[in-house]
């Protein structure tokens, strides 16, 4: 006769109760029971042992509906065992599709930048902040819109419009990237997303940057030139009633322009440019000789290579280094007039002042779309391969490799006699850039837009 539930409340520790076809329990210590179903299955050699559950959070009729399930497995062939294991990864796909319901463009940001963290290269603050700035600004009606219900076409869509009407391609082109690596994260880390729309119009849509067309032809060098050297006269000069709050902006826009005149001369990016140090540039003999240098020389750090970097300081770099170092008691060369988000004094984060002006007085370029940290950077390595036609010494003068063959060195002697190695070089290409030559290089109409030197600085 099948055990009732009455068998249970008056049992006693571990009296074991069949009620029937499988299903069993076995009273506990605390006047509870556990369910449990054992049956026998063909081809199995012991019995099936299935925990079900505890009584009385657990009633009859729920053990039993799962008895019933396991026993009709059983005469199907199916191990009740492989069917939870079934079941429990139902379960697990259910829960992601509702995470990835649950999950906003505005919360995979923030998770992204909270993983750029984690990586043996952390996102640097400036890095961090644009990608903030470029996906909060181009898609600011999607922050609350769940990740899975972002696709292509509305992205596409987006991308022509702030081509088309806002005028701002490259802004829309940015936004893009940093959305593809965040839905690649979305899609390989947190498995919310079984596809990264970004990768439906890749072929179609180019959001990688164009190697070709990025750089000044030899005579918009000087005149580039020309117009950082005269800026200070042709700027307006801070008088009246805002005089100053213009103050401010007349002073930015200068150092500026310094900073983008420095980027021209040595290759070297923004932010390298701009994170530049006192104590880290030696201009008299006595600073270069304890150095191990042979001339003034100042030390980079690299950003894509995540190492110092010797620049030997040519003519024009001296002027523009000495009226910094004047100009400022921080002990930046460029230094930003705010503290920054951890309230310390810092550096410039952008020169962005400067390349709107130069933009102004230099509209119609011919082998640009506009001037920027890249096209110069492009500019300077073009015009060291057009003048040397040798990779080894642009890769030298761009940071990628060394020029040296000397071997065992301290660090500090290593980067001094990297300057000197380079400086011949270096007062060539600034020669050439400025225009203190007699007449322009034979190369200079050779250079036809073919050369895709750039791609590699």
């Amino acid at each position: 006769m099948a055990a009732t539930i009455s068998d249970l409340k008056n049992a006693k520790y571990p009296a074991e109760h069949n009620f029937g076809r499988g299903l069993r329990a076995k009273s506990k210590k605390d006047g509870s029971a556990s369910w449990f179903f054992r049956q026998k299955m063909k081809g199995e050699r012991s019995p099936v042992f299935m925990a079900l559950g505890t009584w009385p959070e657990m009633n009859l009729d729920q053990a039993e509906d799962k008895a019933r399930i396991y026993r009709s497995k059983i005469a199907r062939g199916i191990h009740p065992k492989v069917y939870d294991e079934e079941q429990t990864e139902l379960r697990r796909l259910e829960k992601v599709q509702a995470s990835a319901k649950a999950i906003t463009l505005s919360e995979l940001l923030e998770r992204y930048n909270r993983s750029r963290q984690n990586i043996p290269t952390p996102n640097s603050e400036r890095t961090l902040s644009d990608r903030n700035h470029c996906i909060r600004s181009v898609y600011s009606d999607w922050l609350d819109k769940p990740v899975q219900r972002i696709t292509a076409e509305l992205i596409e869509d987006r991308l022509h419009e702030w081509a088309s009407q806002r005028r701002a391609k490259s802004q829309g082109i940015k936004a893009v990237r940093y959305l593809k690596s965040m839905l690649n994260y979305a899609k390989r880390r947190l498995k919310v997303i079984n596809q990264n729309p970004c990768d439906e119009f890749t072929n179609e849509l180019s959001i990688s940057s164009q190697p070709n067309k990025v750089w000044l032809t030899v005579q918009e060098c000087w005149t580039f030139y020309s117009e950082i050297a005269e800026a200070e006269q042709n700027i307006q000069k801070p008088s009246g009633k805002w005089a100053l709050r213009e103050q401010y902006y007349y002073n930015t826009l200068l150092m500026s322009l310094d900073a983008i005149m420095l980027e021209f001369l040595t290759g070297l990016r923004q932010q390298e440019v701009l994170g530049l140090t006192k104590d880290k540039v030696y201009l008299t003999k006595g600073e270069w000789e304890e150095e191990g240098g042979d001339g003034p020389f100042f030390t980079a750090w690299k950003s894509k290579t995540r190492s110092e970097f010797g620049v030997p300081i040519t003519t024009p770099m001296r002027s523009i280094l000495e009226r910094r170092i004047k100009a400022t008691s921080n002990k930046y060369i460029f230094p930003s007039p705010r503290k920054n988000s951890k309230g310390e004094w810092s550096h410039m984060t952008t020169d962005r002042h400067g390349f709107e002006y130069l933009n102004q007085r230099m509209p119609n370029l011919k082998k640009a779309e506009t001037l920027c940290n890249l096209t110069l950077r492009k500019t300077f390595a073009t015009t060291a391969f057009n003048e040397f036609r040798r990779m080894d010494i642009v890769d030298s003068l761009t940071g990628h490799i060394s020029g040296l063959t000397s071997g065992n060195l301290a660090t500090g002697n290593y980067i001094a006699f990297q300057s000197t190695d380079n400086r011949k070089y270096f007062n060539e290409i600034n020669d050439i850039l400025i225009g203190n030559i007699d007449e322009p290089p034979q190369w200079a109409e050779e250079v036809d837009g073919n050369f895709a030197i750039g791609e590699r600085v």
